[in-house]
């Protein structure tokens, strides 16, 4: 899921994929540098934590999806919130409570756009 989360914001962001290896971030952007965050909904076991970034973040953007793999939501938050974050530490976990309450929602017309262009699928969700 993660690689398809990566793609899928390369698309949103028009972005540019960092090489192979590279660490902290996932690609650069007219935003800045975007680490890309995939979570899904397995049923019995969704998974919440969305892992580590760092200070090398302009942008953070976590990709949610349901339990049958399609796109639930995109998020993203800005460098100020991760900065609030990290305060004084080099990395901080980020949880997908955190990123509700701190970052936004990504309009839905964009990200289905996104998704059809990948043959993805989008889940239902109000709006």
């Amino acid at each position: 899921m993660g690689g398809l989360a990566e793609k899928l914001a390369t698309i949103l962001y028009a972005g540019t994929p960092a090489r192979p290896g590279q660490r902290g971030w996932d690609h650069e952007a007219s935003v800045g540098r975007v680490q890309v965050k995939a979570l899904w909904d397995l049923g019995r076991r969704p998974r919440r934590r969305l892992g580590k970034v760092g200070t090398e973040v302009d942008v953070l953007v976590a990709v949610v999806f349901d339990s049958a793999g399609a796109v639930s939501d995109v998020w993203e938050v800005e460098r100020g919130a991760l900065a609030s974050l990290l305060g004084s530490s080099s990395s901080a976990v980020v949880r997908l409570p955190w990123v509700r309450r701190h970052g936004k929602r990504l309009e839905l017309r964009r990200v289905a756009a996104a998704v059809a262009h990948l043959g993805l699928h989008m889940s239902d969700r109000p709006d």
